[in-house]
């Protein structure tokens, strides 16, 4: 089975999102956190990067947030994508 989210270095829309929703403010760190859990019961706990497992219960800062990680996701959003994201979380 191949791993559905992508997290890793050479694919990383899935996480990147995510970090990109939690630092701009669109999700809390429950949300961000729920998120990390649904991860884990959703697939193959072989087929997971180890730091998942370490975000399970973060409640750190951005800097914090990208050491865990150990790089810098990236989202691969198109401008409209990243100013929707600003805009839900001033909504």
């Amino acid at each position: 089975m191949e791993n559905k989210f992508r997290l890793t270095r050479d694919s990383s829309e899935d996480i990147g999102f995510v970090k990109s929703c939690f630092i701009k403010g669109a999700i809390t760190n429950k949300e961000f956190n729920d998120w990390v859990e649904y991860v884990i019961v959703n697939d193959k706990v072989d087929d997971l990067p180890l730091y998942i497992f370490d975000l399970i219960d973060f409640n750190g800062s951005f800097y914090e947030l990208i050491n865990i990680i150990g790089f810098t996701p990236d989202p691969n959003l198109t401008e409209d994508e990243d100013n929707a994201i600003y805009g839900i979380a001033i909504k």
